[in-house]
């Protein structure tokens, strides 16, 4: 429920054009800020690409059956990862920062 009073919060209001954010003109989103909609539909995108991320693992630690080939299991099991993995980058470029990469390398 949004309130009017000062000092209220105002929480955005979705577009329906490609998942942006409007406010009207008495509404002002903070930087940074996200409605309770979009960091629930992060949080499930966090969740998809932990779970891909866990089955590529098991890939590696169970091993493969031996009619299977390593290099293709291996190969589906990345563009799993990379298919969860690029539309969050896309959605979210803060997500991008040079100290979020530096982190990663050091996994």
């Amino acid at each position: 429920m949004q309130s009017t009073m000062q000092g209220a919060v105002h929480l955005p209001k979705k577009s329906n054009s490609m998942g942006t954010i409007t406010t009207t003109t008495d509404e002002k989103q903070e930087p940074g800020m996200m409605d309770h909609d979009e960091i629930i539909a992060l949080t499930q995108d966090v969740k998809k690409f932990s779970d891909s991320l866990a089955r590529l693992k098991l890939l590696f630690t169970e091993g493969f059956d031996v009619e299977e080939d390593a290099r293709v299991v291996i190969h589906e099991g990345l563009g799993e990862v990379l298919s969860v993995l690029n539309p969050v980058m896309q959605h979210y470029p803060e997500l991008q920062s040079p100290d979020i990469f530096t982190a990663a390398r050091g996994l």
